[in-house]
Protein backbone atom coordinates (compact mmCIF):
# COMPACT_ATOMS: atom_id res chain seq x y z
CA UNK A 1 0.00 0.00 0.00
CA UNK A 2 1.12 3.52 -0.98
CA UNK A 3 1.46 5.68 1.98
CA UNK A 4 -0.32 9.34 0.85
CA UNK A 5 1.93 12.22 1.94
CA UNK A 6 -0.77 15.48 2.04
CA UNK A 7 1.99 17.68 2.67
CA UNK A 8 3.84 16.73 -0.66
CA UNK A 9 0.12 17.32 -2.53
CA UNK A 10 0.55 20.96 -1.33
CA UNK A 11 4.18 21.40 -2.30
CA UNK A 12 3.08 20.34 -5.73
CA UNK A 13 0.22 22.81 -5.85
CA UNK A 14 2.32 25.74 -4.64
CA UNK A 15 4.78 24.72 -7.07
CA UNK A 16 2.73 24.18 -9.86
CA UNK A 17 1.16 27.68 -8.98
CA UNK A 18 4.58 29.50 -9.09
CA UNK A 19 5.83 27.30 -13.02
CA UNK A 20 2.09 29.34 -14.20
CA UNK A 21 2.68 32.66 -12.46
CA UNK A 22 5.61 33.01 -14.56
CA UNK A 23 5.37 30.94 -17.45
CA UNK A 24 2.73 30.08 -20.40
CA UNK A 25 2.97 26.84 -21.37
CA UNK A 26 0.87 25.00 -23.81
CA UNK A 27 -1.66 23.29 -21.72
CA UNK A 28 -2.71 22.00 -18.28
CA UNK A 29 -0.56 18.48 -18.99
CA UNK A 30 2.15 20.67 -19.55
CA UNK A 31 1.67 22.39 -16.00
CA UNK A 32 1.60 19.40 -14.46
CA UNK A 33 4.30 17.06 -16.26
CA UNK A 34 6.89 20.17 -15.54
CA UNK A 35 5.65 20.37 -11.69
CA UNK A 36 6.19 16.22 -11.56
CA UNK A 37 9.73 16.66 -13.63
CA UNK A 38 10.99 19.64 -10.89
CA UNK A 39 9.99 17.25 -7.91
CA UNK A 40 11.77 14.39 -9.12
CA UNK A 41 15.10 16.12 -9.48
CA UNK A 42 14.72 16.14 -5.52
CA UNK A 43 14.30 12.20 -5.53
CA UNK A 44 17.05 11.20 -7.78
CA UNK A 45 18.75 9.06 -5.52
CA UNK A 46 15.47 6.49 -5.81
CA UNK A 47 15.82 6.67 -9.13
CA UNK A 48 17.04 3.72 -12.05
CA UNK A 49 16.59 6.35 -14.77
CA UNK A 50 16.53 10.41 -14.81
CA UNK A 51 13.96 11.40 -17.51
CA UNK A 52 15.18 14.38 -19.54
CA UNK A 53 12.85 17.34 -20.29
CA UNK A 54 13.27 18.82 -23.71
CA UNK A 55 12.24 22.17 -23.77
CA UNK A 56 11.92 23.38 -27.54
CA UNK A 57 9.95 25.71 -29.71
CA UNK A 58 9.75 26.59 -33.63
CA UNK A 59 10.74 29.96 -33.34
CA UNK A 60 12.70 32.49 -30.85
CA UNK A 61 11.04 34.10 -27.86
CA UNK A 62 8.65 30.93 -26.75
CA UNK A 63 9.67 31.57 -23.36
CA UNK A 64 11.88 28.28 -23.28
CA UNK A 65 14.60 30.59 -21.17
CA UNK A 66 11.77 32.06 -18.55
CA UNK A 67 11.09 28.57 -17.79
CA UNK A 68 14.70 27.37 -17.37
CA UNK A 69 15.03 30.71 -15.01
CA UNK A 70 11.89 29.44 -13.28
CA UNK A 71 13.08 25.61 -12.75
CA UNK A 72 16.32 26.56 -11.53
CA UNK A 73 14.61 27.95 -8.71
CA UNK A 74 12.78 24.79 -8.08
CA UNK A 75 15.12 22.01 -8.68
CA UNK A 76 17.76 20.33 -6.62
CA UNK A 77 21.39 21.73 -7.10
CA UNK A 78 20.85 23.43 -10.22
CA UNK A 79 23.69 23.76 -13.27
CA UNK A 80 22.63 26.49 -15.69
CA UNK A 81 24.45 26.52 -18.39
CA UNK A 82 24.38 27.53 -22.10
CA UNK A 83 28.00 26.94 -22.65
CA UNK A 84 30.27 24.98 -20.70
CA UNK A 85 33.76 22.41 -20.17
CA UNK A 86 32.94 19.01 -20.86
CA UNK A 87 35.57 17.87 -18.35
CA UNK A 88 33.90 20.28 -15.89
CA UNK A 89 30.72 18.63 -16.67
CA UNK A 90 31.78 15.05 -15.58
CA UNK A 91 33.37 16.30 -12.49
CA UNK A 92 30.73 18.08 -11.04
CA UNK A 93 28.35 15.33 -11.53
CA UNK A 94 30.23 13.23 -10.25
CA UNK A 95 31.48 15.46 -7.21
CA UNK A 96 27.85 15.12 -6.40
CA UNK A 97 27.72 11.69 -5.20
CA UNK A 98 24.53 9.63 -4.59
CA UNK A 99 22.26 13.18 -5.11
CA UNK A 100 23.22 14.27 -8.40
CA UNK A 101 23.15 18.05 -9.69
CA UNK A 102 20.38 19.06 -12.08
CA UNK A 103 21.48 20.16 -15.42
CA UNK A 104 19.99 22.93 -16.89
CA UNK A 105 20.98 23.63 -20.67
CA UNK A 106 19.56 26.81 -22.86
CA UNK A 107 20.28 27.51 -26.24
CA UNK A 108 21.41 23.64 -26.95
CA UNK A 109 20.55 24.50 -30.88
CA UNK A 110 23.95 26.03 -30.95
CA UNK A 111 25.33 22.97 -29.74
CA UNK A 112 23.89 20.17 -31.59
CA UNK A 113 22.40 21.51 -34.73
CA UNK A 114 24.74 24.44 -36.17
CA UNK A 115 26.56 22.97 -38.83
CA UNK A 116 27.96 19.29 -38.32
CA UNK A 117 28.57 17.69 -35.19
CA UNK A 118 31.93 18.93 -32.99
CA UNK A 119 34.13 17.10 -30.55
CA UNK A 120 32.17 18.92 -27.88
CA UNK A 121 28.69 18.38 -29.15
CA UNK A 122 29.23 14.52 -29.30
CA UNK A 123 31.18 14.69 -25.63
CA UNK A 124 28.11 16.60 -24.16
CA UNK A 125 25.46 14.35 -26.39
CA UNK A 126 27.73 11.29 -24.69
CA UNK A 127 27.59 12.74 -21.38
CA UNK A 128 23.36 13.08 -21.59
CA UNK A 129 22.73 9.72 -23.16
CA UNK A 130 24.85 7.76 -20.51
CA UNK A 131 23.69 9.79 -17.75
CA UNK A 132 19.88 8.65 -18.68
CA UNK A 133 20.15 5.46 -16.58
CA UNK A 134 22.19 4.36 -13.34
CA UNK A 135 25.15 2.43 -13.83
CA UNK A 136 26.36 3.79 -16.95
CA UNK A 137 30.46 5.29 -16.87
CA UNK A 138 31.29 7.97 -19.28
CA UNK A 139 34.81 7.18 -19.77
CA UNK A 140 38.25 8.91 -20.53
CA UNK A 141 41.49 8.46 -20.88
CA UNK A 142 43.32 11.70 -18.81
CA UNK A 143 46.75 12.95 -19.22
CA UNK A 144 49.42 13.28 -18.70
CA UNK A 145 49.46 9.51 -18.30
CA UNK A 146 46.99 8.07 -20.24
CA UNK A 147 44.99 7.11 -17.47
CA UNK A 148 42.15 5.37 -17.48
CA UNK A 149 38.86 6.86 -15.57
CA UNK A 150 35.34 6.27 -15.31
CA UNK A 151 33.08 8.81 -14.23
CA UNK A 152 29.44 8.78 -13.12
CA UNK A 153 27.37 10.88 -14.86
CA UNK A 154 23.85 9.78 -13.49
CA UNK A 155 21.89 13.14 -13.90
CA UNK A 156 18.59 14.59 -14.17
CA UNK A 157 18.36 17.22 -17.38
CA UNK A 158 16.47 20.21 -19.00
CA UNK A 159 17.17 20.96 -22.09
CA UNK A 160 15.64 24.15 -24.25
CA UNK A 161 16.61 24.50 -28.01
CA UNK A 162 14.82 25.90 -31.30
CA UNK A 163 13.78 22.88 -33.37
CA UNK A 164 14.30 19.08 -32.43
CA UNK A 165 17.37 18.08 -30.88
CA UNK A 166 19.03 14.68 -31.80
CA UNK A 167 16.79 11.64 -31.53
CA UNK A 168 19.20 10.13 -28.65
CA UNK A 169 18.68 13.08 -26.70
CA UNK A 170 14.63 13.16 -27.19
CA UNK A 171 13.84 9.83 -27.33
CA UNK A 172 14.83 9.42 -23.34
CA UNK A 173 13.25 13.13 -22.69
CA UNK A 174 9.50 14.39 -21.94
CA UNK A 175 9.42 16.98 -24.90
CA UNK A 176 7.44 20.06 -24.36
CA UNK A 177 6.26 22.04 -27.71
CA UNK A 178 6.59 25.67 -26.30
CA UNK A 179 4.76 28.36 -28.44
CA UNK A 180 4.97 32.42 -28.50
CA UNK A 181 2.35 33.61 -25.80
CA UNK A 182 -0.21 36.43 -27.10
CA UNK A 183 -1.12 39.20 -26.11
CA UNK A 184 -3.93 38.12 -24.11
CA UNK A 185 -1.79 35.20 -21.93
CA UNK A 186 -0.71 37.09 -18.88
CA UNK A 187 1.88 36.48 -16.53
CA UNK A 188 3.60 37.95 -13.84
CA UNK A 189 6.89 39.59 -14.94
CA UNK A 190 10.11 37.54 -13.64
CA UNK A 191 12.55 39.37 -11.24
CA UNK A 192 15.27 37.17 -9.88
CA UNK A 193 15.35 39.21 -6.47
CA UNK A 194 12.04 38.91 -6.11
CA UNK A 195 11.39 35.37 -7.16
CA UNK A 196 14.04 33.62 -5.45
CA UNK A 197 13.05 33.98 -2.01
CA UNK A 198 9.23 32.42 -3.12
CA UNK A 199 10.78 29.74 -5.41
CA UNK A 200 13.17 28.62 -3.20
CA UNK A 201 10.52 28.30 -0.04
CA UNK A 202 8.63 25.65 -2.59
CA UNK A 203 12.24 24.07 -3.19
CA UNK A 204 13.00 23.38 0.27
CA UNK A 205 9.72 22.09 0.92
CA UNK A 206 10.10 19.39 -2.21
CA UNK A 207 13.27 18.66 -0.86
CA UNK A 208 12.74 18.29 2.90
CA UNK A 209 9.25 15.82 2.18
CA UNK A 210 10.78 13.68 -0.84
CA UNK A 211 13.96 13.12 0.57
CA UNK A 212 12.70 11.44 3.84
CA UNK A 213 10.30 9.19 1.43
CA UNK A 214 13.18 7.74 -0.55
CA UNK A 215 12.55 4.70 0.45
CA UNK A 216 9.07 4.71 -0.65
CA UNK A 217 9.64 5.99 -3.84
CA UNK A 218 12.32 3.14 -4.91
CA UNK A 219 10.40 0.44 -3.91
CA UNK A 220 7.28 1.50 -6.11
CA UNK A 221 6.01 0.08 -9.37
CA UNK A 222 3.25 2.42 -10.40
CA UNK A 223 0.76 1.13 -12.86
CA UNK A 224 1.18 3.38 -16.47
CA UNK A 225 -0.71 4.20 -19.19
CA UNK A 226 1.97 4.46 -21.57
CA UNK A 227 4.52 1.76 -22.76
CA UNK A 228 8.53 0.72 -23.77
CA UNK A 229 10.76 3.69 -23.30
CA UNK A 230 7.99 6.27 -22.50
CA UNK A 231 7.12 4.21 -19.23
CA UNK A 232 10.80 4.35 -18.09
CA UNK A 233 10.60 8.05 -18.44
CA UNK A 234 7.35 8.49 -16.94
CA UNK A 235 7.59 5.88 -14.27
CA UNK A 236 9.69 8.54 -11.81
CA UNK A 237 6.58 11.32 -12.64
CA UNK A 238 3.58 8.86 -11.74
CA UNK A 239 5.61 7.30 -8.49
CA UNK A 240 6.01 10.71 -7.25
CA UNK A 241 2.49 11.57 -7.49
CA UNK A 242 1.04 8.31 -5.92
CA UNK A 243 2.98 9.76 -2.81
CA UNK A 244 0.87 13.03 -3.14
CA UNK A 245 -2.47 11.09 -3.72
CA UNK A 246 -5.36 10.55 -6.17
CA UNK A 247 -5.59 13.86 -7.57
CA UNK A 248 -2.01 13.94 -8.78
CA UNK A 249 -2.18 10.53 -10.20
CA UNK A 250 -4.79 11.48 -12.23
CA UNK A 251 -2.98 14.51 -13.08
CA UNK A 252 0.27 12.59 -14.16
CA UNK A 253 -1.89 9.41 -16.31
CA UNK A 254 -3.50 12.30 -18.22
CA UNK A 255 -0.44 14.40 -18.68
CA UNK A 256 1.57 10.63 -19.87
CA UNK A 257 -1.18 10.32 -22.29
CA UNK A 258 -1.55 13.36 -23.79
CA UNK A 259 2.08 14.36 -24.00
CA UNK A 260 3.19 11.43 -25.36
CA UNK A 261 1.08 11.01 -28.49
CA UNK A 262 1.80 14.77 -28.76
CA UNK A 263 5.37 13.50 -29.11
CA UNK A 264 4.30 11.21 -31.84
CA UNK A 265 3.03 13.69 -34.28
CA UNK A 266 5.23 16.26 -33.54
CA UNK A 267 8.38 14.95 -35.90
CA UNK A 268 8.72 17.44 -38.53
CA UNK A 269 11.06 19.90 -39.71
CA UNK A 270 10.80 23.60 -38.35
CA UNK A 271 12.55 25.20 -41.66
CA UNK A 272 9.29 25.15 -43.68
CA UNK A 273 7.17 26.21 -41.19
CA UNK A 274 7.01 29.78 -41.54
CA UNK A 275 6.76 29.76 -45.09
CA UNK A 276 3.86 27.27 -44.91
CA UNK A 277 2.54 29.85 -42.03
CA UNK A 278 2.75 32.94 -44.74
CA UNK A 279 1.33 30.58 -47.62
CA UNK A 280 -1.80 29.24 -45.69
CA UNK A 281 -2.81 33.20 -44.37
CA UNK A 282 -2.37 34.26 -47.94
CA UNK A 283 -4.27 31.84 -49.00
CA UNK A 284 -7.33 31.94 -46.47
CA UNK A 285 -7.83 35.65 -47.51
CA UNK A 286 -8.18 35.35 -50.79
CA UNK A 287 -10.49 32.53 -50.48
CA UNK A 288 -14.40 32.49 -50.78
CA UNK A 289 -14.81 30.62 -48.23
CA UNK A 290 -12.48 31.51 -45.60
CA UNK A 291 -14.05 28.80 -42.76
CA UNK A 292 -12.45 25.47 -43.53
CA UNK A 293 -10.49 24.20 -46.31
CA UNK A 294 -9.70 20.65 -47.10
CA UNK A 295 -5.95 19.64 -47.22
CA UNK A 296 -6.34 18.52 -51.03
CA UNK A 297 -7.85 21.96 -51.87
CA UNK A 298 -5.24 23.56 -49.89
CA UNK A 299 -2.45 22.01 -51.54
CA UNK A 300 -3.86 22.50 -54.72
CA UNK A 301 -3.94 26.80 -53.94
CA UNK A 302 -0.28 25.72 -53.30
CA UNK A 303 1.15 24.30 -56.13
CA UNK A 304 -1.01 27.51 -57.90
CA UNK A 305 1.35 29.75 -56.08
CA UNK A 306 4.44 29.75 -58.04
CA UNK A 307 6.49 30.66 -55.03
CA UNK A 308 5.13 27.95 -52.96
CA UNK A 309 4.49 25.48 -56.06
CA UNK A 310 7.61 23.17 -55.29
CA UNK A 311 7.20 23.00 -51.61
CA UNK A 312 3.68 21.57 -51.80
CA UNK A 313 4.89 19.47 -54.66
CA UNK A 314 7.74 17.81 -52.12
CA UNK A 315 5.12 18.28 -48.98
CA UNK A 316 2.20 16.06 -49.65
CA UNK A 317 -0.95 16.03 -47.49
CA UNK A 318 0.97 14.64 -44.53
CA UNK A 319 4.20 16.22 -45.05
CA UNK A 320 1.74 19.91 -44.91
CA UNK A 321 0.39 18.53 -41.29
CA UNK A 322 3.82 17.17 -39.65
CA UNK A 323 4.74 20.93 -40.75
CA UNK A 324 2.19 22.39 -39.12
CA UNK A 325 2.08 20.91 -36.23
CA UNK A 326 5.24 22.30 -34.08
CA UNK A 327 2.86 25.71 -34.25
CA UNK A 328 -0.41 23.89 -32.75
CA UNK A 329 -1.94 23.27 -35.79
CA UNK A 330 -3.41 20.09 -36.84
CA UNK A 331 -6.11 18.78 -39.41
CA UNK A 332 -9.66 18.00 -38.48
CA UNK A 333 -12.09 15.61 -40.22
CA UNK A 334 -14.98 17.95 -41.57
CA UNK A 335 -18.40 16.56 -42.65
CA UNK A 336 -20.27 18.17 -45.66
CA UNK A 337 -23.31 16.06 -46.86
CA UNK A 338 -22.89 12.32 -46.43
CA UNK A 339 -18.94 12.46 -46.40
CA UNK A 340 -15.93 13.75 -44.09
CA UNK A 341 -12.91 15.70 -45.63
CA UNK A 342 -9.64 16.31 -43.72
CA UNK A 343 -8.50 19.38 -43.44
CA UNK A 344 -7.80 22.90 -41.56
CA UNK A 345 -9.82 25.68 -40.09
CA UNK A 346 -9.18 29.03 -40.31
CA UNK A 347 -9.38 29.48 -36.64
CA UNK A 348 -6.43 26.76 -36.09
CA UNK A 349 -4.33 28.44 -38.23
CA UNK A 350 -5.54 31.95 -37.06
CA UNK A 351 -4.02 31.54 -33.99
CA UNK A 352 -0.55 30.82 -35.06
CA UNK A 353 -0.67 33.54 -37.70
CA UNK A 354 -1.06 35.88 -34.62
CA UNK A 355 1.90 33.80 -32.74
CA UNK A 356 4.42 33.62 -35.26
CA UNK A 357 3.56 36.06 -38.09
CA UNK A 358 4.06 40.07 -38.66
CA UNK A 359 0.19 41.69 -39.04
CA UNK A 360 -0.95 41.24 -42.39
CA UNK A 361 -3.55 43.43 -43.71
CA UNK A 362 -6.80 40.88 -44.02
CA UNK A 363 -9.75 41.28 -46.26
CA UNK A 364 -13.22 42.53 -44.03
CA UNK A 365 -14.61 39.71 -45.46
CA UNK A 366 -12.08 37.09 -43.65
CA UNK A 367 -11.07 38.94 -40.47
CA UNK A 368 -12.97 37.40 -38.15
CA UNK A 369 -12.15 33.85 -39.97
CA UNK A 370 -8.37 34.91 -38.52
CA UNK A 371 -8.99 35.32 -35.10
CA UNK A 372 -8.82 32.19 -32.84
CA UNK A 373 -11.33 33.20 -30.07
CA UNK A 374 -13.63 34.67 -33.24
CA UNK A 375 -16.90 32.45 -34.55
CA UNK A 376 -15.40 31.44 -37.78
CA UNK A 377 -17.32 33.80 -40.63
CA UNK A 378 -18.86 32.60 -43.99
CA UNK A 379 -18.32 29.58 -45.63
CA UNK A 380 -18.85 25.85 -43.59
CA UNK A 381 -19.58 25.85 -40.08
CA UNK A 382 -17.19 24.44 -37.88
CA UNK A 383 -19.30 23.07 -35.26
CA UNK A 384 -19.96 19.28 -33.77
CA UNK A 385 -19.03 17.72 -37.24
CA UNK A 386 -15.19 18.72 -36.76
CA UNK A 387 -13.49 16.53 -34.61
CA UNK A 388 -9.35 17.21 -33.83
CA UNK A 389 -7.44 14.27 -35.56
CA UNK A 390 -5.63 11.40 -33.44
CA UNK A 391 -6.74 10.41 -29.94
CA UNK A 392 -9.29 12.00 -27.54
CA UNK A 393 -7.59 13.44 -24.60
CA UNK A 394 -8.56 11.45 -21.13
CA UNK A 395 -10.60 13.74 -19.11
CA UNK A 396 -9.36 14.40 -15.67
CA UNK A 397 -11.00 13.86 -12.17
CA UNK A 398 -11.04 10.17 -12.23
CA UNK A 399 -10.43 8.49 -8.79
CA UNK A 400 -7.65 6.50 -9.31
CA UNK A 401 -9.03 3.01 -8.63
CA UNK A 402 -11.16 4.17 -12.37
CA UNK A 403 -7.87 5.16 -13.81
CA UNK A 404 -6.68 2.37 -16.48
CA UNK A 405 -8.39 1.87 -20.32
CA UNK A 406 -10.57 4.40 -20.25
CA UNK A 407 -7.96 6.93 -19.57
CA UNK A 408 -6.31 6.51 -22.37
CA UNK A 409 -9.51 5.05 -25.02
CA UNK A 410 -9.35 5.92 -28.89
Amino acid sequence: MVVQVPELAAALNAARQAIKRYCVLPDESAYDAVTLWAAVTHAAPALDVAPRLVVRSAEKRSGKTRLLEVLSLLVHDPVRFADVSVPYLFRRIERSGDAPPTLLLDEADAIFTAGRPSERSEALRGILNTGFQRGFVYGRVEKPNNQLREYRVFALAAIASIGALPDTIEDRAIVLAMRRRLGTETVEQFRLRDAAEYLYRIRQRLDSILSTHLDELSRLRPELPVEDRAADLWEPLVAVAHLAGDEWVNRAWTAAVTMVERAREEETSANTGLALLEATRAIFASCNHPGWMGSAELLSALRRTPEYRGLATELGAAGLARALRPYGVRPVNHRISDSVRKGYRADDLGDAWLRYLPPAEIAATSATALHPRNPVAGGHPTAATDTPEGTTPPGRGRAVSSVGESSVRH
